[in-house]
């Protein structure tokens, strides 16, 4: 998506277009501001879960394996 933008950017628009080109730049920048936002939030949220998901299973193991101190061979 951004080189998309980065294209249109570079493109040659004629004066008589710009206008319109200009909408359709805006409009490509919302775009990638707005997945650029979503993503954000998905790997806010994985980072959440995985973060959970760890503080339980070390609860989950210090729980089981307490009391064993000694190393067995």
């Amino acid at each position: 998506m951004t080189s998309k933008l980065n294209k249109e950017k570079e493109s040659y628009v004629p004066q008589t277009s710009a206008k319109s080109h200009a909408k359709k730049l805006n409009t490509i920048e919302n775009q990638v501001k707005a997945l650029n936002q979503e993503m954000t939030s998905y790997r806010m949220k994985s980072t959440f879960l995985i973060g959970l998901f760890m503080i339980i299973m070390m609860s989950a193991l210090g729980n089981e394996f307490q009391g064993y101190s000694e190393i067995i061979f």
